[in-house]
């Protein structure tokens, strides 16, 4: 319970999530090796690794180079 939210201005959201198919586990090692995902947060220095955003384009070409 968290006395500071409210209907109207809900400090949490819920999102449902399904698996659509498993992927392989890709290294860090493996999309370095790609100047295409240079940009990409979870490359950056003292980024943690469960939380950074993956852009449309970024997963668009991993999904058609690396899987």
């Amino acid at each position: 319970f968290d006395p500071k939210a409210r209907r109207e201005e809900p400090r949490w959201i819920l999102v449902d999530v399904r698996v659509e198919r498993k992927v392989p586990t890709i290294g860090l090692n493996q999309l370095r090796a790609h100047g295409d995902l240079a940009a990409m947060v979870v490359l950056k220095r003292g980024n943690r690794l469960s939380i950074t955003p993956v852009s449309a384009t970024e997963w668009n070409f991993i999904v058609d180079q690396l899987i």
